[in-house]
């Protein structure tokens, strides 16, 4: 049953109350994949869940906004689409907005401008904290042109500079700001962007567990090497064994479990690996970024 009556929750209790609703799922998810049976009811409630709790916050943040967007228009017209196109675009520039600008991109603007806009800036803030890193050490990036690809875990690495030492030095830093990079990609790409919900999540759950499993197991371990057989995890260490086959009530390992039960049973039916979609790379010329398309 998947209704929900915001005035009857308390907000402090918001997180057990999603982990109460999933649990049930959880568990008949793990029991059909057990069985060797189409789990793919489970499997829709459980993003019915999380889209309901998402919709929730949602909710919540565009009800505060209506009421600040009173004091930001003090009496004054509601911006027309071009205002706002053009406060995303000093949004993207870098620029910044006043008070009054920001609060009104905030509520005016759709998440995804919002969101391009702010990815566009910081991209170009993450660069110049880079090339800032790096002359600090020495290295002019401006001489130099090259694509960034970081994979799943993290690591970084560039195409297009010879210099083994100046290479290894840039990578270094690099992996210091892969997982902002891998963020900013998210938001900017366009291939992602045209995924469906469940696919994009999909794919920042796939990244989410490589990275963790990346860090918990010193690299031995990989998304790839973990397997699901009838509704338990597999190929993993004797500690994760435990953490994410018996989760109880720890939210971030059960969630790590439903996402490899969903992630591996996706693979299965369709017989490809999510991660195989991930792409992430970047191009440097003339001292500016931009995404590799």
């Amino acid at each position: 049953h998947l209704s929900f009556q915001t005035s009857q929750a308390d907000k402090n209790h918001i997180i057990a109350k999603q982990m109460e609703e999933m649990s049930e799922y959880r568990y008949a998810l793990r029991k059909k994949l057990h069985d060797g049976q189409d789990a793919t009811e489970e499997i829709q409630a459980l993003e019915k869940i999380r889209k309901k709790y998402k919709d929730y916050y949602a909710e919540q943040l565009d009800q505060l906004h209506m009421e600040q967007a009173k004091e930001y228009l003090q009496g004054e017209k509601a911006p027309d689409k071009s205002d706002i196109k053009e406060l995303l675009e000093k949004m993207a520039m870098g620029e910044k907005l006043t008070e009054q600008e920001n609060g009104l991109v905030n509520i005016f603007a759709t998440a995804q401008e919002f969101d391009t806009a702010k990815a566009t800036a910081e991209l170009s803030t993450t660069l110049n904290e880079i090339t800032q890193r790096l002359e600090n050490a020495g290295i002019d990036l401006s001489e130099y042109s090259f694509n960034i690809q970081i994979g799943a875990d993290g690591k970084a690495t560039v195409d297009g500079i010879d210099d083994g030492l100046i290479k290894s030095m840039v990578e270094t830093t690099l992996k210091e700001f892969s997982e902002k990079l891998m963020d900013i990609y998210f938001t900017l790409d366009t291939d992602i962007q045209n995924m469906s919900e469940k696919e994009r999540y999909l794919l920042k759950a796939a990244v989410d567990l490589e990275k963790f499993l990346h860090k918990a197991t010193n690299g031995k371990v990989s998304l790839d090497d973990v397997k699901v057989d009838h509704g338990i995890i597999e190929g993993i260490s004797r500690d994760l064994d435990k953490l994410l086959n018996e989760p109880g009530k720890n939210l971030t390992y059960s969630n790590y479990q439903s996402d490899i039960l969903v992630i591996k049973d996706y693979e299965r039916t369709q017989h490809k690996r999510v991660l195989s979609e991930l792409n992430v790379g970047f191009r440097v010329r003339n001292g500016k970024i931009q995404i590799k398309k």
